[in-house]
């Protein structure tokens, strides 16, 4: 039997125990205390699913394939969206079902910061900088503007200013608590800004206990090359993926 619940110590102690696997799911409660969450059975050994209030987004990790088809089953047949789900589990959720645009990704994070940022003035952004943000976000869609506003508005971000002019950022996803996106202008490339402005968010973030970490596509060298300079070290891997009614 599928059980909805409301989170509690239990349900973060079980995630915690294998933290790495799970830092989307715990960021997600963390930044969403009324989270729906479900168990199978009420016992949460056999896995937890938690989504949005919209059965939008879902985060699972299931411990046996009996759950991940319960789950699906008895939720409304629409199309579901996962987000970062470990390869065991998206194995469970995906066989045998029609599965959209999945995309592979390796689960990097960052332990410490063990060199000073450049010198540069870094300041938090601001909900005017959201349209620059973005504008330049390569995941631009209809809702990702009011996505960079509560970003902005709620969480850790940082930025560099040229006369005035936003020209690098850095912020946390509001959805997950993962890092994202960073970016330079491309004519202020190469002077160590993205850099810089990491360093300082991700350092602000481990004096909270705070784990930064990021989710990188498959075989997406340049990005994989920017979050080893940062000192991020490849942990795991999960799926994006969306299953189709």
């Amino acid at each position: 039997m599928l059980t909805k619940i409301k989170q509690n110590e239990q349900i973060i102690g079980y995630l915690s125990r294998n933290r790495y696997e799970n830092l989307n799911i715990l960021g997600y409660l963390n930044y969403n205390k009324n989270a729906n969450v479900y168990l199978y059975d009420e016992n949460v050994e056999n896995g937890v699913f938690v989504c949005d209030e919209n059965f939008s987004v879902f985060y699972a990790n299931a411990n046996n394939e009996d759950f991940a088809k319960i789950f699906l089953e008895q939720l409304p047949k629409t199309p579901k969206r996962f987000s970062g789900v470990p390869m065991k589990t998206a194995e469970f959720l995906t066989k045998n079902r029609k599965v959209e645009r999945p995309v592979p990704c390796g689960v990097y994070i960052l332990k410490e910061v063990s060199e000073k940022p450049a010198n540069y003035t870094i300041e938090p952004l601001t909900l005017a900088d959201a349209e620059v943000v973005d504008s330049y976000y390569t995941y631009r869609s209809e809702n990702s503007l009011a996505d960079m506003r509560e970003n902005i508005e709620l969480y850790d971000s940082a930025g560099i200013r040229v006369n005035g002019e936003l020209v690098s950022w850095c912020l946390i996803h509001a959805r997950d608590g993962s890092a994202g996106p960073i970016f330079t202008k491309p004519e202020y490339e190469k002077q160590g800004m993205g850099k810089a402005i990491s360093l300082y968010l991700f350092d602000k973030l481990l004096k909270k206990n705070i784990t930064p970490y990021i989710h990188i596509v498959e075989n997406n060298q340049k990005a994989i090359s920017l979050a080893r300079s940062l000192g991020f070290e490849h942990i795991t891997d999960c799926l994006w993926f969306t299953i189709a009614v």
